[in-house]
């Protein structure tokens, strides 16, 4: 039985100072970025799709957006627009180097997608 991780876990600090939890898979050679409900959902109910992109290789990320379980939780109401949200969905596509890839999202997370298609055509693979 092999003991290797299949993911890192590490946080990507916004330009505002809150941190967004984010897991990569360690292998894996197209990138696919997965976009969480919410807000304040989770990428939880996500794992088997990832799991199975990952079987099929490609490289899976997840990020929890501001509110949400694993990242910083801030009682500021300005902070929760859908271009901060966008904003911070790039922010932390900088921080990954992602320059070309793939988005999964559902529900709320169709929304960032697509705000950040607007923004972003040429980074994005579909």
């Amino acid at each position: 039985m092999n003991n290797e991780p299949l993911h890192t876990e590490e946080f990507v600090t916004l330009s505002n100072g809150h941190k967004l939890w984010v897991r990569q898979s360690i292998s894996g050679e197209i990138p696919v970025l997965f976009i969480h409900g919410g807000p304040g959902g989770s990428s939880g109910m996500l794992h088997p799709v990832e799991e199975q992109l990952r079987k099929q290789g490609y490289q899976t990320i997840a990020y929890h957006q501001l509110g949400s379980i694993h990242s910083d939780n801030p009682d500021e109401p300005g902070q929760w627009t859908v271009e901060d949200f966008t904003n911070h969905l790039e922010q932390v596509c900088d921080a990954l180097n992602l320059k070309k890839f793939y988005i999964f999202a559902y529900s709320w997370g169709v929304v960032l997608s697509l705000e950040y298609a607007i923004r972003h055509p040429k980074r994005l693979n579909g």
